[in-house]
């Protein structure tokens, strides 16, 4: 909210992106991805809360150039805001 206020009142170009679940190097151990990895190495499954909530995992080589097209995009609003997710393909 910041940023669109300030990207309104002060004319210039700050895009925002809306993050979901980024992975990648030097990820926690104990967040999902890296779990079900050391899990999978053993054999083992991971305990989901709940196996009907869905999940969007964006890498964070993507994350950096979903930012880099955000800022160089002028032809945007000055406070535009993307949703980061991955593509889907059709059925």
């Amino acid at each position: 909210m910041f940023c669109q206020f300030t990207a309104r009142n002060q004319k210039v170009h700050i895009p925002t992106l809306r993050l979901y679940s980024v992975y990648g190097p030097f990820e926690e151990p104990t967040r999902l991805l890296p779990r079900v990895i050391s899990l999978g190495m053993k054999s083992a499954l991971p305990l989901l809360a709940d196996p009907n909530i869905a999940r969007d995992f964006i890498y964070v080589d993507d994350v950096l150039d979903a930012y880099l097209l955000a800022v160089n995009r002028k032809d945007q609003a000055v406070d535009a805001v993307y949703n980061m997710a991955r593509e889907r393909k059709p059925a």
